[in-house]
């Protein structure tokens, strides 16, 4: 992954940093003086923070690796399996041909030209699409063929296909890339343990009962919650383009997956835009897990936000879940945060001059959503302080597609395309997800702390 990359040229040019201030002060024959000091513990924060977050990387990359070798196993148990062993495992009864999908480019020819056929009504070679990509194993291995439809007539996607864009979307969301992913959801809800929350140890006397904590095995309940996109189609391009344009979709579905879980998980109202689920701004001040912190009196825009407003977040956010916390934004903030200095005048957010970010911000990591919100004026958010690690979603298993052809679908740009006057088709691709913030909370000077916060702009 990119990030961890850049993680790791970060704690080699941090430690770089440190060897160069120890060089200066041996050829010297001195002591660090207060300066020094001061760079080098907040060196010392920045590496100890990116230490943090290249594990949790590795973890994330190791898995992957893992889930990616587990479906190479799979593939080469399949192509060992006799054709008679096929033909009773499918209940079609399909005959196992030697022009059945092998390859990534021939697979996606005929992922395009199922989609192409499904737009334009060409039956026969939708049938023939599916048949090849169901003879070559793409649908799953224990799905059936005529399972292929969804009861509203649209066509499930290959599972491989939906794999890939669920592993591309890492690359663009806060949510796929950082929080925890539960397991998958199948057409009905699923429980899992709520591993969200952290135990607590009591001393217990001998024969006594031991009181339950944070770490609640009653289970978490994800709903199989369906969410669409619409992208525009043509029927005038053959196959064999087709089988380069599928993975341009692919990365535009998977961007626009990891939009929806970061704009739900920031600005979800509760309503049924958002499935019902609350976000961080509707939920902040209304629960005692989503804390606001409020600017000083007279700090009113992002122009007049100073360095210690950004730590108010932090302390909001109890003790425990500091590590591994994150300071979530919008892109566009990033450029007022390169603009403040602390008391010393130095700048907490690297020199203004540096093209990339330095990354952290007292020692946490700055994180950007273009989901975030960046409105300037009074009582208006500012960023989120979250520990990515409260944060459980789950997704579902394929993604389907179905076709509108009468519909008035909005492009990106706010324009309108009536499909029934204008003889054009679109996609429809329904996705499954659900996510849960951790509601548990530990008791600090007498207030309940969990593990987010959101600072907002004083209201005078």
């Amino acid at each position: 992954m990119a990030r961890l990359k850049e993680v790791r040229e970060a704690i080699e040019s941090k430690n770089q940093r440190l060897d160069d201030i120890e060089a200066s002060c041996s050829k010297e024959a001195r002591s660090w003086n207060d300066e020094e000091k001061k760079e080098i513990k907040n060196i010392n924060d920045e590496i100890d923070s990116f230490i943090e977050e290249r594990n949790m990387l590795e973890k994330e990359e190791k898995r992957k690796a893992e889930r990616a070798k587990e479906l190479i196993a799979r593939k080469a148990d399949e192509d060992k399996k006799t054709e008679d062993e096929e033909k009773e495992e499918r209940s079609s009864k399909v005959e196992v041909t030697a022009g059945n999908l092998k390859t990534k480019e021939a697979r996606n020819a005929k992922v395009f030209s199922m989609l192409q056929a499904y737009v334009s009504n060409d039956y026969d070679k939708l049938s023939e699409s599916r048949k090849s990509l169901f003879e070559g194993g793409h649908f799953g291995e224990h799905r059936s063929f005529n399972t292929l439809t969804d009861t509203k007539g649209g066509i499930l996607v290959p599972s491989i296909i939906s794999s890939e864009i669920m592993d591309i979307e890492q690359s663009y969301g806060f949510i796929p890339q950082f929080a925890n992913n539960l397991g998958d959801i199948g057409q009905s809800e699923i429980t899992v343990p709520n591993i969200l929350g952290r135990p607590t140890f009591t001393a217990v006397n001998q024969a006594s009962a031991i009181s339950g904590s944070g770490l609640n095995l009653g289970g978490i309940t994800l709903k199989p919650l369906k969410w669409g996109a619409i992208i525009d189609w043509t029927n005038e391009v053959d196959e064999s383009v087709g089988a380069r344009l599928l993975p341009i979709v692919q990365n535009k579905i998977a961007e626009a997956l990891a939009y929806v879980k970061d704009d739900t998980f920031i600005n979800g109202n509760g309503q049924s835009t958002y499935n019902n689920i609350k976000g961080l701004t509707t939920l902040v001040g209304a629960v005692n897990y989503v804390r606001q912190a409020t600017a000083a009196g007279g700090h009113i825009s992002f122009d007049t936000i100073t360095a210690d407003d950004f730590l108010l977040p932090i302390e909001n956010v109890t003790p425990g879940k500091r590590a591994g916390s994150v300071f979530l934004m919008h892109p566009n903030l990033v450029l007022k945060l390169k603009k403040i200095k602390d008391g010393q005048g130095m700048y907490i957010y690297g020199m203004p001059s540096e093209q990339s970010p330095v990354g952290t911000l007292f020692g946490y990591p700055v994180i950007t959503s273009e989901a975030f919100p960046f409105t300037d004026g009074t009582s208006e958010t500012v960023c989120a302080f979250v520990n990515p690690s409260s944060i459980g979603y789950a997704n579902g298993r394929n993604l389907r597609a179905d076709v509108l052809r009468e519909a008035t679908i909005t492009n990106e740009d706010g324009s309108s395309i009536n499909l029934g006057t204008t003889d054009a088709q679109a996609l429809r691709w329904t996705a499954i997800f659900d996510m849960k913030l951790d509601n548990n909370t530990r008791s600090t000077a007498s207030t309940a702390q969990g593990a987010f916060s959101v600072l907002r702009t004083a209201a005078s």
